[in-house]
C-alpha cells in the first residue's frame, strides 16, 4: 500500500512538472484561415493532433511529447492542443483529451422494467465506461408517466442487463431486489450480487397546487388553489389556467374563465378562486357564484379572506366566476336577494379601458358632460365625441338599453391628431344630420372601423372624410355588422383602408346575415392604396365570383330545383353553393354533397333577382367553378314549397 502512495505522488510531481513549464500557444494570425489547411475542411475536432478525424491515443503521445519538449507543433496543431482556449498549451489540455476520449467510449442504454401487475414500471440507464464498468441509474415512474424517485448502484466490468443469465428481478411487497453479476470473473460462478430497492410511496396525501393568475383586462381572480388527494408531487397531475373556451352567454363573467386539467389519478378535488375585493368594481362579494358548463355549482364564499371555493363536480373544464344578479337576470330567473344599485360607472375602471385599446379618447372625455347626456348625445366637437365613444364603450348597459342610444351631429368634427378608438358594440342611432366627420385614424384588432360590430344599427345623414382606417379586415363606417338589419342611409366615405384581408369594404366590411340595407351611398376609398369600389365586402366578393371563374361544372335549376352534374375532378365537401342578390353575396352553403338543392331550403327575403353559382375551396381560395344561373322572385310564393 506505501509504495502505491508514493507511486501516486511520484506521478502527481511529474504531472506538476510539466504544468510548471506551460508552453504559450501560437496565435493564428490575422486573415489566415487554418482551417482551410486541415484534410477534412473546416470540421476542426479540437485536441485531434494528428488531424485524422478522430480523438484517440495517438493525439495524447503526441501532446505529452511536445510537452516534454521533445517535439515541436505546426501552428495548425497548437491551434487544436489548446482545447480550452486560454493561450497555453498545458497539462489541463492533456486532462481535457483524456477526457474527451473517455466519453467518446462511454455507452448508455436504457432497459425497462413492469411489475406483473403493472402498479410499478422502472427504467434501468445503464451507463457502461471503456473499462466496462457500469453505472445502473433506475428510476421509478408511477401509472401516468411521472418519474417519482431515483436509485444507484454499479458494476466492476459488465453490463449485467445484455444477457438474461446475468440478472433476475424479483417484484416483492415492498421492494424490487435485483440479482445481478457485477463483474466478468463471477460469470464463472453461480453467486449473485444482490441490490434490493424500495418501492415508491403510493400512499395517497392531500396536497394543494396554486396557481397566480395575472391579467390586466380581468384582474379579478388573482389565484387559483386546487386541493386533492394524490401521490407522487402534485404540481405534476394539475393544470390551471386562463380558459381560451369561447362562452358567449356569460354577460356576467367576472375575472378570467378558468381552465382545470387533472390527470388520471386525480378523480375529486376542491377548488378554492381568490379574489381581489378591490376589483370588483360594483359587484357585492355575496354576489359571486361558480358556473359549470352554464350551470350553477354550489360554492360556499369567504368575505373575510377573499375567496369562493367549491368541489369541481363537474370534473375537469373551464369554470367561471360570475355576478349572480347579472347571470339570473340574463336567464330569466329570479334575481331575489341578488339586487343591486350599480351606481355612477365613471368612478370604475370599464372592462374597455383595462384592455388598454382607448387611443387619445380618455385624454379628451369630460365624465361630467357624459352623464349629463342620458342616452341621447348632442356633439359639436372632439371632446364631445369622445365622450360618446366612452359611454358606448365603457358604460354597463344591457342590450335593451344599448338600442336606446343615440348619436346626433351639431357641427362638423375635425379629430386630426388623435388615436381614435371605435365603437366596440353599437345597437343605436348615428344621425349626422349632414354633417361630416374628419381625419379618423384607427387602429382596429379584427374589425377595424368606426364602429367594430353593429347589431340593428341605423346609421344616416353623415360624412366621414379623409379616414385612415389599419386592422385584420375593415371598413371606414363599420368592420362586422353582426344582423342584416344595419341600415345605410346617405352614408358618404372617403379614405383608407390598410389591411391584408379581402374582407374589406369602404363602408362596411364582414356581414354576418348577408345583406344589409345601403340607400344612397357612396365612397372615395382605397384599400392599400388601390381604389375600392365596393360599399361593401358581399359586393366584392360577388363582384369577383361573377366577373371571374370557369365553368367547369355545369348547375341547372328546373322546377325549383338546383341541379349539378358529378365531376371527378373536385371533392363534394370542398363544394360551396352561394347564392347573389342584387350585386352582393348573401349566403354560401358550404359543402355542396348532395346533387340536388330546392329554393325552398334558402331564406331568400327580398323581391329581385338571385344568382346562383358553385365555388371550390383549394389553397385557401374560393374560386367559381360553374355557371351562373339566375331565379327571378316575384312573389314569396313563387318558390314551390312542396
Amino acid at each position: 500500500m506505501k509504495k502505491k502512495w508514493i507511486a501516486s505522488m511520484l506521478a502527481l510531481a511529474l504531472c506538476a512538472q510539466v504544468s510548471a513549464i506551460p508552453v504559450k500557444a501560437e496565435p493564428v494570425p490575422d486573415g489566415v484561415e487554418i482551417e482551410d489547411n486541415f484534410p477534412w475542411g473546416c470540421e476542426v475536432i479540437m485536441g485531434d493532433l494528428d488531424m485524422s478525424g478522430k480523438l484517440d491515443e495517438l493525439d495524447i503521445s503526441i501532446l505529452q511529447s511536445y510537452l516534454h519538449k521533445r517535439s515541436h507543433f505546426t501552428k495548425e496543431q497548437a491551434f487544436l492542443a489548446d482545447c480550452n482556449f486560454d493561450g497555453v498549451i498545458n497539462i489541463v489540455d492533456l486532462c481535457m483529451i483524456k477526457k474527451n476520449i473517455l466519453e467518446m467510449r462511454t455507452t448508455h442504454q436504457n432497459y425497462t422494467f413492469n411489475s406483473s401487475d403493472g402498479i410499478y414500471k422502472t427504467v434501468f440507464n445503464v451507463k457502461t465506461y471503456a473499462n466496462g464498468r457500469s453505472i445502473i441509474t433506475v428510476t421509478w415512474y408511477d401509472p401516468d408517466g411521472d418519474s417519482e424517485q431515483v436509485n444507484e448502484f454499479s458494476t466492476v466490468d459488465l453490463n449485467p442487463f445484455e444477457d438474461e443469465a446475468n440478472y433476475h428481478l424479483n417484484w416483492g411487497e415492498n421492494a424490487l431486489t435485483i440479482e445481478y453479476k457485477k463483474s466478468v470473473a463471477d460469470l464463472d460462478n453461480d453467486g449473485f450480487n444482490v441490490a434490493k430497492l424500495d418501492y415508491p410511496d403510493r400512499t395517497p396525501t392531500q396536497q394543494t397546487y396554486s396557481r397566480e393568475i395575472k391579467s390586466t383586462s380581468f384582474p379579478e381572480i388573482t389565484q387559483v388553489d386546487v386541493t386533492a388527494n394524490c401521490y407522487n408531487e402534485i404540481r405534476y397531475k394539475v393544470n390551471v389556467s386562463a380558459s381560451g373556451e369561447i362562452i358567449y352567454d356569460y354577460p356576467s363573467k367576472v375575472g378570467e374563465k378558468i381552465s382545470i386539467q387533472t390527470d388520471e389519478s386525480i378523480s375529486d378535488y376542491h377548488v378554492t378562486f381568490h379574489y381581489n375585493e378591490n376589483e370588483l368594481r360594483w359587484i357585492p362579494e355575496n354576489n359571486l357564484i361558480i358556473v359549470y358548463k352554464n350551470a350553477v355549482i354550489p360554492s360556499e364564499i369567504d368575505t373575510e379572506n377573499n375567496t369562493i371555493s367549491f368541489d369541481a363536480v363537474g370534473g375537469d373544464g373551464t369554470y367561471t366566476m360570475v355576478d349572480a344578479y347579472e347571470w339570473y337576470q340574463s336567464k330569466g330567473q329570479s334575481t331575489e336577494g341578488y339586487q343591486y344599485e350599480k351606481g355612477d360607472f365613471t368612478n370604475y375602471i370599464s372592462d374597455w379601458e383595462r384592455a388598454g385599446k382607448t387611443g387619445d379618447i380618455m385624454q379628451l372625455v369630460n365624465k361630467d358632460w357624459v352623464l349629463s347626456c342620458g342616452k341621447e348625445f348632442h356633439v359639436s366637437n372632439a371632446e364631445q365625441l369622445a365622450g360618446f365613444v366612452y359611454y358606448c364603450n365603457a358604460c354597463d348597459l344591457t342590450d335593451g338599453e344599448k338600442k336606446s342610444v343615440k348619436l346626433v351631429l351639431e357641427d362638423d368634427i375635425d379629430i386630426s391628431g388623435y388615436e381614435w378608438a371605435q365603437i366596440n358594440d353599437f345597437y343605436g342611432e348615428i344621425n349626422g344630420n349632414g354633417h361630416t366627420i374628419s381625419n379618423m385614424k384607427i387602429s382596429g384588432g379584427a374589425d377595424a372601423g368606426m364602429i367594430a360590430n353593429g347589431y340593428r344599427s341605423n346609421i344616416h345623414d353623415i360624412n366621414i372624410e379623409n379616414a385612415d382606417i389599419s386592422g385584420t379586415r375593415g371598413a371606414v363606417v363599420m368592420g362586422y355588422a353582426m344582423s342584416k338589419t344595419c341600415k345605410f342611409t346617405n352614408v358618404h366615405v372617403s379614405g383608407n383602408i390598410t389591411s391584408n384581408n379581402a374582407d374589406c369594404g369602404a363602408i362596411v366590411a364582414y356581414q354576418n346575415s348577408g345583406c344589409v340595407n345601403l340607400e344612397n351611398c357612396s365612397a372615395d376609398v382605397t384599400l392599400n392604396g388601390e381604389p375600392l369600389p365596393f360599399l361593401s365586402r358581399e359586393e366584392y366578393t360577388a363582384y369577383h365570383y361573377l366577373n371571374d371563374g370557369t365553368e367547369d361544372l355545369k348547375i341547372s335549376l328546373e322546377n325549383n330545383i338546383i341541379s349539378r352534374e358529378e365531376n371527378a375532378n373536385y371533392d363534394p365537401s370542398k363544394l360551396s353553393l352561394v347564392l347573389v342578390y342584387n350585386g352582393k353575396q348573401i349566403l354560401a352553403e358550404h359543402g355542396f354533397k348532395t346533387t340536388e338543392k330546392s329554393l325552398a331550403d334558402f331564406n331568400m327575403p327580398y323581391v329581385g333577382t338571385y344568382q346562383f353559382f358553385v365555388t371550390y375551396s383549394a389553397n385557401g381560395k374560393n374560386t367559381r367553378i360553374s355557371n351562373i344561373v339566375t331565379f327571378v322572385l316575384g312573389d314569396a310564393y313563387d318558390i314551390a314549397l312542396d
